[in-house]
C-alpha cells in the first residue's frame, strides 16, 4: 500500500521536472467559486500593473469551454489556444501566446472551440501545467473558470501559489468556502484513489447526508487513524501544506472587511488550512463602467482605490 500511496502523491502533486522551485513559484491560479465575485478582472488587472512594474507576464485563460478574457482585451480570436496545444497542432506553447496591446503582457486563451477537451484527462492537464512553468516569463496568471469542477480545481491544486476571491455577499461568502474545501478534497480523493476503504470515508466526509457525519477533517482524520496510521498522517501532513490566499473584492463598509478573516477562521476549524487575507479591493463604480465597456485600462489609472490596491498586492506577488 505504501508504494501505492507513493506514486499517487508524485501524481497528485505539482510536477517536479523543472530544476528548482521558482519556475512553479512565479505561476499563480486565481479562482472564486462561482461567477460575479470580479476574478477575471482582478487577474487582468494585477497582470496589467505586474507588466507596468517591468515584469514579463503571461495571463492563461483557463476557463475551458468558456474563455473569453481576449474579448475583454479587445482582442479577436486567437490563432492559437490551449486547444491546438492538446491537439499537438502546435509542439511549442509558447507558440499559443497572443500579443496585446499592453508591452509585456501576453495572453494564452482557452479557445471557443473546445467543448471536446472541456472535460480532458488528468494526464492532459498535468502536461498543460508542466509545460506552462517553461513559459518565458515573470509570472503566469491563470484565470480559473467559474465554480468547482475537477478542471477548475486541479489547475488551482496543481499551483503552489493559490489565490480565491470573495464578494461580501453571502452566497459569494459560502462558495468560497465551498470552493476551498472542495480543492482540499479533491487532492485528497486523487492522492487516496487506490484505498477503497480511506477513499470510502474521505467520500463519507463529504456527504453531508450520511448518518455518521464527519464534519471537519480532525474527525476525518481521527476516524482513519483507528485503522490506518500512515494514511492519516499523510492527510494531516495534506492540509498543513495546503495553504491559500484570499482577496476580498467589493468592499464597501468595515462590516465587509470581516469577511476575509470569517473564511480564515471557518476554514481553519473545519478544512485545518491556513488561508492568509492578502488584501481588501474597495468598490468603485468605474469598475462596473469598465466591465461594460470592456475597458481594463480604467482600472488602473491612478488615484484610484482599486489601483492602489491592485498595486499592493502585485507587489506582495514580486516579493
Amino acid at each position: 500500500m505504501k508504494a501505492a500511496i507513493e506514486n499517487n502523491l508524485a501524481y497528485s502533486n505539482p510536477p517536479s521536472s523543472e530544476p528548482d522551485n521558482s519556475a512553479i513559484k512565479k505561476m499563480w491560479s486565481i479562482g472564486g467559486g462561482k461567477g460575479g465575485v470580479g476574478k477575471t478582472l482582478v487577474t487582468l488587472s494585477l497582470g496589467i500593473c505586474l507588466s507596468k512594474m517591468d515584469k514579463s507576464v503571461v495571463i492563461v485563460d483557463a476557463d475551458l469551454g468558456g474563455a473569453n478574457l481576449h474579448t475583454f482585451l479587445g482582442l479577436g480570436y486567437p490563432p492559437y489556444s490551449l486547444n491546438d496545444f492538446l491537439k499537438k497542432r502546435i509542439n511549442n506553447i509558447n507558440e499559443a501566446c497572443i500579443e496585446t496591446s499592453i508591452p509585456n503582457l501576453k495572453l494564452i486563451c482557452g479557445g471557443d472551440s473546445i467543448l471536446s477537451l472541456s472535460n480532458p484527462k488528468f494526464s492532459q492537464k498535468a502536461r498543460i501545467i508542466r509545460n506552462l512553468n517553461k513559459l518565458e516569463a515573470d509570472h503566469i496568471l491563470l484565470d480559473l473558470g467559474g465554480g468547482s469542477s475537477f478542471n477548475v480545481l486541479d489547475f488551482f491544486n496543481y499551483t503552489q501559489e493559490r489565490v480565491v476571491v470573495v464578494s461580501p455577499l453571502s452566497p459569494s461568502i459560502q462558495n468560497a468556502y465551498g470552493f476551498l474545501k472542495s480543492a482540499l478534497y479533491r487532492r485528497l480523493t486523487r492522492l487516496f484513489s487506490k484505498n477503497e476503504q480511506v477513499l470510502g470515508i474521505i467520500n463519507k466526509a463529504l456527504d453531508p447526508g450520511t448518518e455518521e457525519r464527519i464534519s471537519s477533517i480532525y474527525e476525518l482524520v481521527e476516524t482513519i487513524d483507528k485503522f490506518d496510521h500512515e494514511s492519516s498522517s499523510i492527510i494531516s501532513q495534506e492540509r498543513k501544506n495546503f495553504r491559500t490566499k484570499l482577496i476580498v473584492n467589493m468592499v464597501k463598509s468595515k462590516e465587509d472587511i470581516k469577511v476575509g478573516n470569517l473564511i480564515k477562521m471557518v476554514s481553519d476549524k473545519y478544512l485545518g488550512i491556513n488561508v492568509n487575507v492578502l488584501s481588501h479591493i474597495p468598490y468603485e463604480e468605474r469598475v462596473e463602467k469598465s466591465i461594460m465597456c470592456a475597458d481594463p485600462f480604467l482600472l488602473n489609472k491612478n488615484g484610484n482605490k482599486f489601483s492602489a490596491s491592485i498595486r499592493e498586492i502585485a507587489l506582495s506577488m514580486i516579493d
